[in-house]
């Protein structure tokens, strides 16, 4: 949630970013998951792990949270998730 409103802000505008976290906060057709302390604080054995591949806070906490959720697939263009062992949906498909 938090990097794709960023983006959004980045690319195109804040107000319209703001729209969509809006949206995207009251939409029934997703789940946000949310970390706990224990979750951030596992997610530092992330950022241990792949410290030579700076992977960011938000991408270890992400990690954790599909870790404890069986996630397994995800859509993105950051190939840390790759790297970490998870599959990354192609967009082209």
């Amino acid at each position: 949630m938090s990097e794709t409103i960023t983006l959004l802000a980045r690319r195109a505008d804040y107000r319209f970013a703001a729209e969509k976290a809006l949206l995207i906060q009251a939409s029934t057709a997703l789940r946000i998951l949310r970390a706990s302390r224990e979750e951030e604080v596992m997610a530092i054995n992330w950022l241990e792990k792949f410290a030579d591949q700076k992977v960011s806070f938000t991408d270890a906490v992400s990690f954790e949270l599909m870790c404890r959720h069986r996630i397994a697939r995800v859509f993105t263009f950051d190939q840390h998730f790759e790297l970490a062992g998870f599959r990354v949906l192609d967009a082209n498909a």
